[in-house]
């Protein structure tokens, strides 16, 4: 106050910029949330407990289990019982860290055993509580495949050699390969 008159200060500042940034950083949000919900692999984040902190439409297929049923939920305990795969267990215990990449089995919500195949990267985001992102495929079918393949193979009356593509290293040798060169060194 100046001998009895007011004075009022106005400060204006320009604030378009931070609120462009501000619909930009909105924009780059929705379009991550909507690529991680439409991405055809299992996304999968944990915190640092391993409770499920996201989780994608393709978990949801794969998993069986809906979005609501699992957060908040121990991931391991929810797919991975102690009783039914200790092997998981053990292995996870002696890593004591989520390893980069790895294979184990899940238990669906309907009872069904699929491999998956996962892709780990540790992300500790306090904010957002997750500790890890994981991306998966089942490969279930692909081992299957794999499998049944190499029993063909091992039983294949003639002789069977796969190398590398270089030829460099022996890759798989079946019986009848096995039996003819002890034959020859006979």
């Amino acid at each position: 106050e100046y001998e009895g008159e007011r004075a009022i200060l106005t400060v204006a500042r320009d604030i378009r910029e931070r609120l462009r940034m501000q619909d930009a950083l909105k924009h780059a949000k929705e379009f991550a949330e909507r690529l991680i919900e439409t991405a055809n692999v299992i996304v999968l984040g944990l915190d640092q407990q391993g409770r499920v902190m996201l989780f994608n439409a393709a978990a949801e297929q794969i998993a069986g289990f809906s979005r609501d049923e699992v957060l908040g939920q121990d991931w391991f305990s929810l797919v991975v019982p102690r009783d039914r795969f200790p092997q998981v267990w053990s292995e996870f215990e002696k890593q004591h860290t989520m390893p980069r990449t790895f294979e184990n089995p899940i238990l669906t919500k309907q009872g069904e055993v699929r491999l998956i195949a996962w892709q780990n990267s540790v992300v500790n985001d306090p904010e957002a509580g997750m500790a890890t992102i994981s991306f998966g495929v089942d490969v279930t079918e692909v081992r299957e495949a794999q499998r049944l393949m190499q029993q063909l193979f091992e039983q294949a009356p003639l002789p069977v050699l796969v190398t590398d593509e270089n030829d460099d290293h022996v890759i798989f040798v079946n019986n009848s390969f096995r039996e003819l060169m002890v034959q020859v060194h006979d």
